[in-house]
């Protein structure tokens, strides 16, 4: 490390300090503590899930004891039964680090946690982030809307592209998409149609792509109320997932897009939309294709699950489809005209199905979630999947 300045050694200027300890700001301090913490908690008795390395679990059966922390840089939530040995375990982290133990989680990361007194009902939100967002782009005062996209704005937004000599100086355009992305990671999972389509113009964009940018503004007036709500009762309390693909959607590439989504206690825990890396030939291609993005990370989520001892090994996770040609073609490994040319790498979906580590089912079209983030849908159908995935409207209207 250069001397600090005011504190250098006459003659010696030109040498540099050797770090005894690694201190705050340097590049390797995040990898120095990440080791320490991790040594630490396994010296306790924690072990780190392969699936999630934030992820510590520390589990006897034999006297009921069950523990699991979540680690995020320094902050860390704690949970697990019984109560009295989250207390010991916080003492015993308390005697290796400098700790504040700030009681029942409320506040992690911009979302606002609200918790039954019973513990099965969990409500996170965003409000206040919004609200701080909709204040930092002057839309604080906007007049609301029920969707955040036109049904007609992605096939418009290809014909208004910069050549790159606009002026864009007056539409913060990219910091609204990241503000909008951050929004969509933690709670806003119906935003993420949105975002991906509208982040494929970060350099090109328009007044007209601003615009687009704006009625998300305008939704999100009307969203700030809603919360993603986790019922511990609701039924089945296993991990449901939904594929889907909109094929040709773009119409400058005529690529297609992917959607998925994985419920469990009755809101969506992970979702995704993505334009397909490839050109589909045919709806069952596209949904194939869809479906095998949808196995890689149902895939992860079981893993994830049976570290967390929440299903057993013998448990697949079922995914449904709404195309029939691409359930036939996952679980019938026959050769055709229409189906040889797909890349192989979309086809270790059929070894899952037969390892027993997900299930297809068919699910109407009406009754698709993931088409949600697939293309953009009328009020009525898209209130309808945003409450599929758990997103409802609360009552509290101050507050985070």
């Amino acid at each position: 490390m250069r001397q600090p300045p005011g504190y250098e050694v006459k003659g010696f200027e030109h040498l540099v300090c050797e770090l005894l300890k690694s201190i705050y700001g340097v590049k390797q301090a995040s990898l120095i503590w990440n080791e320490l913490l991790d040594s630490e908690l396994k010296e306790i008795g924690f072990k780190r899930l392969e699936s999630e390395p934030c992820v510590y679990r520390l589990y006897c059966p034999e006297s009921g004891i069950e523990i699991l922390l979540s680690i995020y840089v320094d902050d860390g939530l704690l949970t697990g039964t019984p109560h009295s040995e989250i207390e010991k375990t916080k003492q015993l982290l308390k005697s290796r680090f400098r700790m504040k133990d700030q009681g029942l989680a409320r506040y992690l990361l911009g979302i606002k946690i609200n918790q039954s007194p019973c513990g099965r009902f969990i409500e996170l939100s965003q409000r206040q982030y919004i609200i701080d967002v909709l204040k930092r782009f002057g839309f604080e005062n906007a007049t609301s809307c029920h969707t955040p996209m036109d049904v007609n704005f992605p096939s418009l937004a290809i014909t208004h592209v910069s050549a790159g000599d606009a002026d864009k100086s007056k539409y913060p355009y990219q910091a609204a998409v990241g503000c909008f992305t951050y929004a969509m990671i933690g709670t806003c999972a119906e935003l993420a149609l949105a975002t991906s389509v509208l982040g494929q113009y970060a350099t090109t964009y328009t007044e007209f792509h601003w615009k687009g940018a704006s009625r998300v503004f305008r939704y999100l007036q009307y969203r700030k109320d809603f919360v993603l709500c986790f019922d511990g009762d609701a039924t089945p309390a296993r991990p449901l997932g939904y594929s889907d693909a909109d094929w040709a959607g773009d119409l400058a590439t005529r690529r297609s897009t992917t959607g998925y989504c994985f419920l469990l206690s009755g809101a969506a825990i992970c979702w995704k939309s993505r334009k397909q890396q490839t050109v589909a030939a045919s709806t069952t291609e596209a949904e194939y294709m869809s479906l095998g993005d949808a196995t890689k990370e149902a895939l992860w989520l079981w893993s994830l699950l049976i570290g967390l001892g929440t299903i057993n090994d013998d448990f697949p996770i079922p995914i449904l489809v709404d195309n029939q040609g691409a359930i036939h073609l996952a679980k019938n490994p026959l050769i055709s005209n229409r189906s040889k040319h797909i890349d192989i790498r979309h086809h270790f979906v059929r070894e899952k199905i037969v390892s027993k580590l997900i299930s297809l089912q068919f699910c109407p079209t009406d009754n698709m979630v993931a088409d949600i983030f697939t293309k953009p849908l009328d009020r009525i159908k898209f209130s309808r999947f945003t409450h599929a995935l758990g997103i409802r409207e609360t009552t509290q209207s101050s507050g985070g």
